[in-house]
């Protein structure tokens, strides 16, 4: 498992996870960093403010589904995370 780059500036446990799934390539993280990447994506769909009321519920709910299937997963899979 390679990660490139390194994490200066960032503290904190999960700000070095996020990072560090970003930048592996290791199939294993595969499916956080396509998880990671979507809420990323809706984040700045939120912060533009250029969707409707409607759009924004939506969002939200898709938003929650996200995280709560990597929680998910992280709790299946918890020795993948241990540092």
């Amino acid at each position: 498992m390679t990660v490139r780059g390194t994490v200066e500036h960032v503290n904190g446990p999960v700000i070095t996870l996020v990072y560090f799934v970003l930048q592996t390539n290791d199939p294993e993280y595969m499916q956080i960093q396509e998880m990671i990447h979507d809420l990323l994506t809706w984040r700045k769909e939120i912060l533009s403010r250029k969707i409707t009321t409607e759009q924004m519920k939506d969002l939200k709910q898709k938003v929650a589904a996200k995280i709560d299937l990597g929680n998910a997963y992280v709790t299946v899979c918890p020795d993948s995370f241990d540092s």
